[in-house]
Formats: C-alpha cells, structure tokens, sequence
C-alpha cells in the first residue's frame, strides 16, 4: 500500500470516529475491529502495509465496505446512509444516523413523542384507505 493510500485510509477512519464518537478512540476502533491497539496506532502512523482483512475489518465498525476506506474522495457525512442501507430492509435499519438506540432509549415518553412527532411530520402524507 503507497504512503498516499495509507493517509487517505487514516483520514477516513478518523474522520469516521470523530464522527461517530466524537473523537479518535484507538483503543475503541481496536475493539470493536477485533485487532490490537497497537494494530490501530501502526494504521495511524502508515507504519505498516494494512492487509486487506485488516481494512475489511475496520471497514465492519462502520458498516461500510472496505473500498469506501481507501476512496480520497469519501464523504463522512454520507457514510451513516451507506451504512444504514446495509443493513437490510429500511424497517430493519436505525435511522437515525447521529443518535443511538441506546440514546434514544435515555429519552422520556415525552421527549420520545415529540421525536417522533417531528418525523411523522415531515412524511409525505398517507392515502386514506
């Protein structure tokens, strides 16, 4: 892998964790990649030729494909949405791409219906039946 694919690679991955986590989380990345933290901190430097199952791996915290990774031009604010198809069906997806369903569930039934209140509203209307 050239020095050039190796900063794009970083690049994405930070920028998806910054994102997603709101800051580089190495520890975190290696975790939920099922590789070391030390594996996380070479990908970092370029220290080392990532393998393609490394990157796949990596890909996989994302819910993206590996290419995407390696893609200069790769948007992270659109990755939540490449994310999301996925996973299967629409109905099968989160939806939300900034909010967990674990956040989510801290909401009280109140602040639970004005979210979902907000997004009813701005579904195209439905056909009476």
């Amino acid at each position: 892998m050239s020095e050039a694919l190796r900063q794009v690679l970083w690049r994405n991955i930070s920028s998806l964790m910054t994102r997603r986590w709101g800051k580089e989380n190495l520890a975190r990345l290696a975790r939920e990649g099922h590789f070391t933290t030390p594996t996380a901190l070479r990908i970092k430097r370029g220290a080392t030729a990532s393998t393609i199952d490394l990157v796949e791996q990596t890909a996989r915290v994302f819910r993206l494909e590996a290419w995407q990774l390696l893609d200069p031009d790769f948007d992270v604010r659109t990755a939540a949405n490449v994310a999301a198809r996925r996973t299967g069906a629409a109905g099968d997806a989160w939806p939300f791409a900034e909010i967990s369903a674990e956040q989510y569930g801290l909401l009280d039934d109140i602040a639970r219906a004005k979210v979902e209140g907000f997004v009813l509203a701005l579904l195209p209307e439905r056909p009476q039946r």
